[in-house]
């Protein structure tokens, strides 16, 4: 997760974590792996299951799939 915003160049620039998070969205750093772990078996799983061809993609703080090959959407809502 970041969040961004305009400089006085009217660029964009990331605002410093420590900035923008509240307390209540603190986590443990062991919490959140043990999350995106098994997040990550529960797509993989399910995309074996489904016999849907998958790109892992695993983040500071996020995990994703995306299709290898051409499916129907309906199979990816699945996912």
């Amino acid at each position: 997760n970041y969040l961004l915003k305009i400089n006085d160049e009217y660029r964009l620039e990331f605002v410093p974590r420590e900035k923008w998070v509240t307390c209540g969205m603190m986590w443990n750093e062991g919490e959140v792996e043990h999350l995106l772990d098994r997040a990550q078996e529960i797509l993989v799983d399910t995309a074996s299951k489904l016999k849907v061809p998958v790109h892992l993609t695993r983040k500071e703080r996020a995990v994703g799939v995306s299709p290898v090959t051409p499916t129907v959407y309906e199979v990816l809502e699945e996912l």
